[in-house]
């Protein structure tokens, strides 16, 4: 069995040339075989049982982090802490029986928090569900045509120009619970929010 190929900005259009293989496991976690069997470089040999064994440990550890945490979003995003406690037990458990890649971490994406918000307080929380069902939508029809692959693409830069501002947006978001400022009108767009909360800071 070939090492690993890492994966790095060098060799990301060579590897688009040469057609994406392994689309369901990415390009460099495994092969198949001559019988045409998925054989992982990872774990090529190990059983079920024996991943369970290893894995245990750093699932709950996992589940320690993702569970406040997507409690947490989920107040920010203006929704109620029971959908964020559903969402981190059953949404992880769903991903981790149908997904298809051995580097997956499943948990909450702060990157939502804005959209979701957003549309909370133009729609309500009743279209949580919506959005929720038109993502997987999405997410089926990447899959199927194999365009998860183009993500390698993405220039580092737009990525951690993407992560400060999901982290910006949602510390100006927070800043009234922050400082513990009730009854602060809601806007749709974070930056009125923020307004409110620097606008209001006498009151903390």
């Amino acid at each position: 069995m070939s090492k690993r190929k890492l994966i790095t900005e060098e060799n990301q259009r060579d590897w688009l040339k040469e057609g994406g293989h392994n689309h369901k496991h990415g390009p460099s976690e495994g092969r198949e075989d001559n019988d045409g069997h998925y054989q992982s470089v990872i774990h090529p040999h190990k059983s079920f049982a024996q991943l369970c064994q290893e894995n245990w440990a750093p699932g709950i550890v996992v589940a320690m982090v993702s569970i406040p945490l997507s409690v947490a979003l989920s107040i920010a995003s203006g929704s109620t802490p029971v959908s964020g406690l559903i969402s981190a037990i059953f949404g992880p458990m769903v991903a981790g029986l149908m997904g298809g890649s051995d580097y997956n971490i499943l948990g909450p994406a702060g990157a939502l928090v804005n959209i979701n918000s957003k549309l909370v307080a133009e729609n309500g929380i009743e279209i949580l569900p919506y959005v929720a069902m038109l993502s997987g939508f999405i997410s089926l029809v990447v899959y199927i045509f194999k365009l998860e692959q183009y993500c390698m693409l993405i220039p580092l830069s737009v990525l951690e120009g993407f992560s400060l501002g999901v982290a910006t947006t949602i510390g100006l978001s927070q800043l009234r619970n922050a400082f513990g400022l009730k009854n602060l009108p809601k806007h749709k767009d974070f930056y009125m929010n923020a307004y409110e909360s620097f606008n209001n800071l006498d009151k903390a």
